[in-house]
């Protein structure tokens, strides 16, 4: 049967088991990545923090408003929208089993940067605990795979 959306996110490492950190950086300031630090090697990490507006990214999120060519980089052919064009579907999201409220889900749609990458900006609930927390991107009844995670540690 085809769907219209198979979201599924990045991640930063892959493990035979599915638990992997999703590909997710901090809204603020410089671009650093979400995780424990060391994840990588030499690349800048740090956990995300209660209340902080994170951005995750993924694949398969479905059609979105406008419409992107398959293949288009969104920044070239939307520059009026600066290359954003939010999933046509409803979405929702949880961290840690927590739902993040609609109001602090602030997009899902194409990255404006790449062809085929899709973002969300999310805020990461205040009652989030410490830890490496499940994340799941809900589009029209169509969840992520249960697995990937973001880490979380109050300040």
């Amino acid at each position: 049967m085809l769907s219209e959306a198979a979201p599924a996110f990045f991640n930063f490492l892959n493990t035979l088991e599915g638990t992997n950190p999703i590909a997710a950086t901090h809204v603020a300031g410089d671009v650093v990545r979400i995780g424990e630090p060391g994840l990588i090697p030499g690349a800048d990490f740090r956990p995300a923090q209660p209340d902080e507006f994170i951005s995750l990214f993924g694949t398969g999120f479905g059609p979105t408003q406008p419409a992107v060519p398959a293949g288009a980089i969104p920044l070239n052919v939307l520059p009026a929208s600066n290359g954003q064009a939010s999933v046509v579907g409803n979405a929702s999201l949880t961290i840690g089993g927590i739902a993040v409220a609609p109001g602090d889900l602030l997009y899902v749609g194409v990255a404006p940067c790449c062809a085929g990458l899709y973002q969300v900006v999310a805020k990461v609930p205040a009652n989030a605990p410490d830890g490496n927390l499940p994340v799941v991107l809900t589009i029209n009844g169509l969840s992520t795979p249960q697995g990937p995670y973001i880490t979380v540690r109050k300040p």
